[in-house]
């Protein structure tokens, strides 16, 4: 054994500057964990649409009815690409390749077919999403009447039609304000109180 009085003098201090050392790195890793900066929120999808966006309506008949009653309320360009009847996968045949240069893009598609055939439904609103979208705009989904208000005559389809659009990551914008028009047979669309009605309710979410 070494009994150099040095020798363990010097053998101390290594240790002694050994803990300190570790110490200091567990400090500074503390610090640094407790100053990390939390985890970004997931942004508002309508905090930073422009206050004169170009906004674009694709839809069937009820974009029909919304569209002369909504382009009044909007501040910049409207277009609206509406066809009674049209299904979503008539939209994607329809899409003019111009669709991504717009801000916001509204879809008040569906009815007439995530009801009829929900199973291919998905892939026709994914083969749409996909022709629209950009890094930079907005995509929306306005809520049929019929779904809303559960008058639609196949509720599985009504539930494909919300999952496919989830799936998609296609926000839900706003839904009717008023119920269907009583004397519509087939009990989705509205009078023309009720899509002057929703146009502003429109208007007001997308410039909340």
């Amino acid at each position: 054994m070494n009994s150099n009085p040095l020798a363990w003098i010097s053998f101390g201090v290594l240790t002694l500057a050994a803990i300190m050392l570790a110490s200091k790195k567990d400090d500074a890793v503390e610090a640094e964990e407790g100053n990390a900066a939390p985890p970004e929120p997931k942004p508002d999808p309508y905090e930073r649409i422009p206050a004169h966006a170009n906004v674009l309506l694709l839809g069937d008949s009820i974009g029909v009815g919304i569209a002369p009653h909504l382009k009044p309320l909007v501040t910049g360009s409207f277009e609206a690409r509406v066809k009674t009847g049209r299904t979503t996968q008539g939209a994607v045949a329809a899409l003019q390749g111009d669709e991504k240069d717009f801000d916001v893009i509204l879809l008040s598609l569906g009815s007439n077919d995530a009801l009829l055939d929900p199973g291919g439904y998905p892939a026709a609103l994914g083969a749409l999403v996909g022709g629209v979208r950009s890094a930079q705009n907005h995509v929306f989904w306005i809520v049929p009447p019929g779904f809303t208000y559960g008058t639609t005559k196949s509720v599985h389809g009504a539930n494909v039609f919300t999952a496919a659009m989830h799936d998609a990551d296609v926000n839900a914008l706003i839904a009717s304000p008023v119920a269907p028009a009583p004397d519509d047979p087939m009990h989705l669309h509205l009078s023309p109180k009720g899509y002057d009605a929703f146009a502003h309710a429109i208007a007001e979410r997308i410039y909340a």
